[in-house]
This record gives structure tokens, C-alpha cells and sequence, in this order.
């Protein structure tokens, strides 16, 4: 219970300061890396989080901002596909993505740890079959793809074992996700 209450502190700690990916621009735009980590500091100093989870949690952030991307294009993910089945390699892993309607599924998309890997996947995947945004007029971007992906990625790095932990290990890319936050996601799912 209380590493879920965790869970939900860090969880309103990202929603307070924006998001984790508004932290991952920020991170890779700011000259002074210090001044960011100052920023979120003073966040978590004012709610009550165990020091593990803290470090936890920062070295969750590093790991998908600052380890070098596998990926330099699409080219490298060696894609190929059978109707709506896309089929990739990714870090010497084989992937699959399945659309239906306005959605894509990546199943294990927990396995990509690299933000920018994330953007180029959702990137190969719109040039395949486009996703509408939330207002379905506008088309989803990588950006805005990759965003909701990290969430799930988030969701199942620190759930303790459950059905929503398992539903978080495969990221459906769809209208209705577009823009929300961890907290929202996981709300939604309630």
C-alpha cells in the first residue's frame, strides 16, 4: 500500500510540474542541468516521498534522457509489414505494432528505455497510418505519441504487480490519450 501511495505522490509531483516529458525537453534545452534538477528538488521537498523512490524516480528520468538512442532513423528499424501488422527490430529485439482504427498497439513498448527512439518509432508508424488527435480533425505527432508512451512506461516501472502494471507493458496510441498525463491515465482506467 505504501509503495503505492508512492507511486501516486510521484504521480502528482509530474502532474504539478507539468509532466515528465515538459522535464525530459527541458532537461536536454537547458544549459544548466543543475538549475533543472533545483526545479523538481524543490517539488519533491514539498510532498513526502521515501529517498528510494526519489532516487528511483531521478534514475528513471536520467536513464531515458541521457542514454544514447539506439535509433538514428527509421531505416534502422528494419520494418516490415503484413496488413496492419508492423514488425521491427529495435535494439536487437523484434517488436510488433498492430493498427486498428485510429490506434496503434506496440506491444512490450515498456522494452524501449530512450525517449528519442520512442519519437522515431512513432514517427515510422504515422508515415504508415496516421492517428487522430483528441478533436479528431488533427493528427497525432511522434511527440505527442512518444509522451503518451513514456507515461505507460512510467505506469509499469513503478506499479507493483497488478492488472494495471500488465496493461502497461503495451502502449495503444489512440485520440483519446492525447495530452494526458499519468495521473489522468491512470484515473481513466479506474
Amino acid at each position: 500500500m505504501k509503495k503505492t501511495v508512492n507511486i501516486l505522490l510521484i504521480a502528482a509531483m509530474l502532474a504539478m510540474i507539468g509532466g515528465l516529458y515538459m522535464i525530459i525537453t527541458g532537461i536536454r534545452q537547458a544549459n544548466d542541468f543543475e538549475e533543472i534538477t533545483q526545479e523538481i528538488t524543490e517539488v519533491i521537498e514539498e510532498i513526502d516521498i521515501e529517498p528510494e523512490d526519489i532516487e528511483t524516480f531521478f534514475g528513471f528520468v536520467i536513464d531515458y534522457v541521457q542514454s544514447d538512442p539506439v535509433l538514428h532513423s527509421a531505416d534502422d528499424l528494419d520494418l516490415s509489414r503484413d496488413g496492419d501488422t508492423v514488425r521491427f527490430t529495435y535494439d536487437g529485439q523484434s517488436f510488433k505494432a498492430v493498427y486498428t482504427p485510429d490506434n496503434w498497439t506496440i506491444y512490450d513498448s515498456y522494452r524501449v528505455r530512450n525517449s528519442r527512439d520512442m519519437e522515431i518509432i512513432c514517427e515510422a508508424l504515422n508515415d504508415i497510418h496516421p492517428i487522430h488527435g483528441s478533436d479528431m480533425v488533427s493528427y497525432r505527432t511522434a511527440a505527442d505519441m512518444a509522451y503518451e508512451w513514456l507515461q505507460h512506461n512510467i505506469a509499469y516501472e513503478f506499479l507493483p504487480e497488478s492488472s494495471y502494471k500488465e496493461s502497461a507493458k503495451d502502449v495503444d496510441l489512440d485520440p483519446q490519450d492525447q495530452g494526458k498525463s499519468l495521473e489522468e491515465l491512470f484515473s481513466s482506467r479506474r
